[in-house]
């Protein structure tokens, strides 16, 4: 181990250089130091030696420029495909992630679109019930509507029926009171006649108690002049008996 550290060891040896112990580096001097050692004692001197010499060396590669193995190279081409796989897995875990969003946002779209529709399935199942609804009051209306006119068309049917009979019963009044009057006129009629006869025979009576009347007072006055006549003819007879009694 201490040989494997003695190509490592350039800083131990400028140290050694400025310190004046020639071109070996200190962990080679101790290392030769410590190389009649053993047990238990020499193992933990030999770990110190190493981790000395690892401290030793990181401050020299500080100042140094870094020399790089083939196994390094490996390492860090592992490092880096580790890193490049990480890198690839957690992107695709991302982008798995972005889907798995994106596909949730599209499952809630689309029961936002499905309630949507239920619900525009819903008002359009209420429109066509309302429709349906009015409809069923339209026709009922319609029923009740044609069963009014045919009872208007029953009632116009049978007050024309009355008006035939009013009329016929007026004709039947009008006749009958033509026939009255006829009746009526005749009686009149009747009735004239018989006052014009009766009017006729009063006449008659009259003119007959009237005449009769003048035959009498005719008579009355012949008497009259008669007894007169009889009067003067007395008083002659008296005058020419008294003259010839003279």
């Amino acid at each position: 181990m201490c040989e494997k550290k003695r190509g490592g060891g350039e800083g131990g040896k400028k140290r050694g250089e400025k310190r004046g112990r020639g071109e070996k580096g200190g962990v080679e001097e101790m290392c030769e130091k410590k190389r009649g050692g053993g047990g238990e004692k020499g193992v933990q001197e030999i770990q110190q030696i190493h981790s000395a010499d690892g401290i030793i060396t990181r401050l020299g590669k500080l100042n140094e420029r870094p020399t790089y193995h083939s196994t390094d190279l490996l390492l860090l081409l592992l490092l880096i495909l580790l890193l490049l796989i990480l890198l690839i897995i957690i992107i695709i875990r991302l982008l798995l992630l972005i889907l798995l969003l994106i596909l949730i946002l599209l499952l809630l779209l689309l029961l936002i679109l499905l309630l949507l529709i239920i619900r525009l399935l819903l008002l359009i199942l209420l429109l066509i019930l309302i429709l349906l609804f009015l409809h069923l009051i339209l026709i009922f209306f319609i029923i009740i509507i044609r069963l009014l006119l045919i009872l208007h068309l029953i009632l116009i049917h049978f007050l024309i029926l009355i008006y035939f009979l009013l009329i016929l019963i007026h004709f039947l009044l009008i006749l009958l009171l033509l026939i009255l009057h006829l009746l009526i006129l005749h009686l009149l009629i009747l009735h004239l006649l018989i006052l014009h006869l009766l009017i006729l025979h009063l006449l008659i009576l009259h003119l007959l108690i009237l005449h009769l009347l003048i035959l009498l007072l005719l008579i009355l006055l012949l008497l009259i002049l008669l007894l007169l006549i009889l009067l003067l003819l007395i008083l002659l007879l008296i005058l020419s008996y008294l003259i010839i009694i003279q």
